[in-house]
């Protein structure tokens, strides 16, 4: 897996819920997160950017991104928060921390699956799914994209 996104509808990602996800490059957190466990994303050392479309700064558990070299990947957040995340501790450590582009904004935004045009789910082997499951769904969309969407 090197990208996941967290729907809107989620407001917490567990303990160590990432923890050793070393191939994540890309992780995208819809605007409604609250608080990401201790160590959530531990050891994943290869991630480069982390979106984050709340507006209200998420609450980390301890070390949450714990040797995960988050020191060199860039952070982006809404321009109107930027400032805060700057300033919020383990947040202000990224390496960069930028504001969403409006493409990212469009683009990379998560969005509810009820709202999503899905043509097929499969799980992380491959089997199609009959429906969305709890955990890691891969979702092919009627326009031929593909995403990893978290169903909580």
């Amino acid at each position: 897996m090197t990208s996941i996104t967290i729907p809107n509808s989620v407001t917490y990602i567990g303990e160590y819920a990432f923890s050793g996800c070393s191939g994540l490059l890309s992780i995208s957190i819809g605007n409604r997160m609250g608080l990401i466990g201790k160590y959530a994303f531990y050891g994943c050392k290869n991630f480069e950017n982390f979106y984050c479309f709340s507006e209200t700064v998420p609450s980390l558990g301890e070390e949450a991104f714990k040797e995960s070299y988050y020191k060199y990947a860039t952070l982006h957040v809404p321009e109107s928060v930027l400032k805060l995340y700057r300033s919020a501790s383990q947040w202000s450590d990224f390496g960069g921390i930028i504001a969403l582009t409006d493409d990212e904004i469009n683009s990379l935004s998560p969005i509810e699956h009820e709202q999503m045009t899905i043509d097929n789910a499969y799980d992380l082997n491959g089997r199609k799914l009959s429906q969305m499951q709890r955990g890691i769904n891969i979702v092919r969309m009627k326009d031929g994209t593909s995403r990893k969407m978290l169903v909580k």
